[in-house]
């Protein structure tokens, strides 16, 4: 099985690509919690995170804080369970996507430990206000 995290603005997607199935789900965007969610949602649907074979990740527009915070959790998810990681970076507009997508990252020879985040534009940073 493979764990799908797609990172959205409004929410992030969990997707369990199993052989047979695609289970679906989201959450709230509220950092703090996202790995508790996470958890809670594997246990809900059933599935032993030692059936997780590898974890992918889509960056849509989103936070650069909700960005980072799902990429290490991602990052450490996938470290604790010794399982490869993989960045996404195809246009992904439905499940039959997905699966394609994630057929074709799975056949790569070299798998990655880690990813880094990918921002969808260049940072604003200002001067703090006085």
């Amino acid at each position: 099985m493979i764990l799908v995290l797609i990172i959205n603005k409004e929410e992030v997607e969990l997707k369990m690509i199993k052989p047979s199935e695609i289970i679906s789900g989201s959450l709230n965007n509220e950092k703090n919690l996202l790995l508790n969610e996470i958890d809670k949602w594997l246990t809900k649907h059933r599935v032993d995170k030692s059936t997780i074979e590898s974890i992918a990740v889509i960056y849509n527009k989103a936070t650069f804080s909700l960005i980072r915070v799902l990429t290490s959790i991602a990052n450490s998810l996938a470290w604790s369970l010794n399982i490869p990681i993989y960045k996404i970076q195809t246009k992904i507009e439905t499940d039959k996507d997905l699966a394609q997508a994630v057929k074709k990252l799975s056949k790569q020879k070299k798998a990655k430990s880690f990813i880094l985040p990918e921002y969808y534009k260049e940072p604003n940073i200002t001067k703090a206000k006085v």
